[in-house]
């Protein structure tokens, strides 16, 4: 069984592959194309590198003219595709940043929470629309905020002027502290009895209080920090990877190369490579 939602900009895909199935290993010229596994376990494959996919937080991201293909393994697969115009892309960017429209590529692979939220705006989508046919303005207000939900989360060319370095805003005073204090002691070994004493809130309570009004632990949100700093850093061949390892609160360039690769697919060398000129 296949579902399928087309809008102005963006088209959405829920199809299945039976067991041992696949695709063709094609590509799309003109669109940016996120793939999803929501149910089984299967294989896909980015241009010359595969990943095997049951963890509901990955996602592969195909950039205009790279290749892929899905293959399903052991059982059925089902899995969401995102189809967004490149030229679509590009307005949201230039409207964001006040730039004239460029060109973006993404890393392939992405690995958060946020992919499930992805999945989450989608599929309530599809429940909108069977209750209603879209207006034209919901329609063009969902495709910009999922756009630039997507460029807020996944790495690429976009993201050195995309991603604030500043921290959200929050409107809990205690949190706020400590989040501020994470942000400027970002390369010491923090512990949660150090946000403790800064916030002055029990550790069941700041656990809490992060993952309402942050959406993630305070260990994760740290984490990722630390990680989406060094992507910054990476991209400045000034800094070496070993100085970006500890100047980001890695205790060790293997721990560092593991978190990173883990993250956003691709070794720090790799990412740094992507961004050369």
């Amino acid at each position: 069984m296949t579902l399928r939602l087309k809008l102005k900009h963006c088209k959405f895909t829920v199809f299945t592959l039976g067991e041992g199935e696949a695709d063709e290993f094609h590509g799309h010229e003109d669109v940016y194309q996120v793939s999803i596994q929501l149910e089984g376990i299967s294989i896909m494959q980015h241009e010359k590198t595969q990943r095997h996919t049951g963890c509901p937080e990955s996602r592969m991201l195909l950039s205009p003219g790279q290749r892929h293909r899905h293959l399903a393994g052991d059982g059925e697969a089902r899995i969401l595709l995102i189809t967004i115009k490149q030229n679509f892309l590009k307005n949201v960017i230039a409207d964001r940043l006040g730039v004239p429209e460029t060109e973006v590529c993404f890393v392939p692979w992405g690995r958060d929470s946020s992919t499930k939220v992805l999945v989450q705006q989608v599929e309530q989508l599809f429940l909108r629309s069977l209750c209603h046919p879209l207006s034209r303005m919901e329609s063009d207000e969902f495709e910009w905020k999922l756009v630039s939900f997507l460029l807020s989360i996944h790495k690429g060319t976009h993201s050195n002027d995309w991603v604030p370095t500043a921290p959200p805003p929050i409107e809990h005073p205690s949190l706020r502290k400590g989040i501020e204090y994470l942000h400027a002691n970002l390369s010491s070994p923090i512990t949660l009895d150090d946000l403790c004493k800064i916030t002055g809130i029990s550790k069941y309570h700041l656990i809490r209080s992060f993952q309402r009004h942050v959406g993630s632990t305070p260990g994760r949100y740290l984490r990722n920090l630390r990680l989406h700093t060094a992507a910054q850093l990476l991209r400045n061949r000034n800094h070496s990877i070993t100085s970006i390892a500890f100047e980001t609160g890695f205790h060790s360039l293997s721990a560092f190369e593991r978190a990173f690769k883990s993250k956003f697919g691709v070794t720090p060398s790799e990412y740094r490579n992507m961004f050369s000129v």
